[in-house]
């Protein structure tokens, strides 16, 4: 219904993204998701699969050599609210175990400028010794290709 209203009133912005993550059981339905997307007028976002904090096997992260000298992006820019009003620095923190605060105690501005921002400097500073980002390669990940409806395609 959005990307139809969008169409209907001839919107540009906001654009409206979809992400495919790339996993074993649906990499057969990439080409799929992307023309069905593309032709609804998204922009389709591709991305190979996380380990979920090692809870998932990521042979694709392994073969990324890369070096760890830059800070997570999605530290940089997202906060996780869990159902239950948890606010958390990672969605591979599955089980809450570091939270930053809760949104029934504490407002998203304040958590992002606390706790979060404090482990964002750390990062910054090639810092990586908190416990969900110690042996962490989601990171890389950042690296994801972008399809447009002109038939475009952007590796970032």
């Amino acid at each position: 219904m959005l990307l139809k209203t969008a169409r209907e009133n001839s919107w540009s912005h906001p654009e409206i993204w979809v992400q495919m993550i790339v996993m074993d059981q649906n990499e057969h339905e990439e080409e799929a998701f992307r023309k069905f997307w593309l032709e609804a007028g998204a922009v389709v976002k591709v991305r190979p699969r996380l380990s979920w904090g090692e809870r998932v096997e990521a042979p694709n992260l392994k073969r990324l050599d890369i070096a760890r000298d830059f800070p997570c992006p999605w530290l940089m820019r997202q906060m996780v609210v869990a159902w239950d009003g948890q606010m958390l620095m990672c969605g591979a923190d599955h089980e809450a175990k570091y939270p930053v605060g809760n949104v029934s105690e504490m407002s998203l501005k304040e958590a992002w400028n606390g706790a979060l921002k404090r482990r964002r400097e750390m990062h910054q500073k090639n810092d990586f010794r908190f416990p969900l980002c110690v042996k962490c390669e989601d990171w890389k990940v950042g690296l994801s290709e972008f399809y447009r409806s002109d038939e475009s395609r952007e590796d970032i």
